[in-house]
């Protein structure tokens, strides 16, 4: 543990002041959050990745089952479209239609488009 400092979150580091114990933060924790994996962008002061990337994938990964995939076709009141992008935090979903129109919504509304789309005939 380091004796003391500041990360970037402007809190005194954890490994300084309440874990107690230091374990292996996987690559992968940062990937499934879709951080940069540039090095200097997800590592800590010590060296290794972050210790807060292993308390932040919970929320990440249960927050992430809420959303449509990326690349996934949806039927919305706008007629068809495909899923590009969502953003978690901010909790919007970016679509983009047949004809190239792409626009960022809240997830709930698009929820609300998708379930008020009218059906195609049978």
């Amino acid at each position: 543990a380091l004796l003391g400092g500041v990360g970037r979150c402007g809190r005194e580091l954890c490994c300084s002041t309440w874990l107690p114990e230091l374990k292996p933060v996987s690559l992968q924790l940062a990937k499934d959050q879709r951080l940069s994996l540039n090095p200097a962008q997800i590592s800590g002061c010590c060296g290794r990745l972050m210790c807060c990337l292993m308390y932040e994938h919970r929320t990440y990964v249960e927050s992430r089952r809420r959303f449509p995939r990326e690349g996934k076709s949806l039927r919305t009141a706008h007629g068809r479209e495909t899923v590009i992008a969502v953003d978690i935090l901010r909790e919007t979903v970016t679509v983009r239609s047949e004809s190239g129109e792409r626009r960022t919504l809240p997830l709930d509304d698009l929820k609300r488009e998708v379930a008020e789309a009218p059906r195609p005939p049978r």
